[in-house]
């Protein structure tokens, strides 16, 4: 795509890293989440899990609705596996599931949406600098290294 004041193609190096992979799209993951996994009692399956529902929750104020079929075909697990990850985060109030919810309003269709304000709500006081009991690590230093303290 051309700069529209000098006419020479914009370099975007995101495409030339990842080529034609972001064709299908790409997922913002706040990298909080990552950072402070452990703190927020989050495992492995629960993370694929959120980034699966981050990658379809498309506009605020219309939560996620990716069934839990889909999500353990993607993820390469059972249903049920997919349903307890689901639980987990539920009861650490990660997320709500909003069970029984119109498709639109042009059907019947029921589905289970997810709401993620619990998620953002805490990776925000995260990002602000809280921290949750039991989490003894201070955030990285920008550059991503710890100075090692002298005892």
């Amino acid at each position: 795509m051309p700069n529209a004041v000098t006419d020479k193609p914009t370099r975007n190096p995101i495409r030339e890293r990842w080529g034609r992979a972001l064709d299908e799209g790409f997922v913002i993951v706040p990298v909080a989440l990552l950072r402070h996994q452990h703190a927020l009692g989050i495992d492995a399956g629960e993370l694929v899990v959120l980034v699966n529902l981050l990658a379809n929750w498309w506009s605020d104020g219309r939560s996620p609705y990716p069934s839990t079929h889909r999500l353990a075909q993607r993820m390469g697990v059972s249903s049920r596996t997919v349903q307890r990850h689901l639980e987990r985060l539920e009861d650490r109030g990660l997320i709500h599931r909003q069970r029984n919810q119109p498709a639109d309003s042009a059907t019947d269709i029921r589905l289970t949406r997810y709401d993620l304000t619990g998620l953002v709500d805490k990776l925000r006081a995260l990002g602000a600098g809280g921290y949750f009991p039991g989490n003894a690590t201070p955030p990285e230093e920008p550059g991503g290294q710890h100075e090692a303290q002298a005892a």
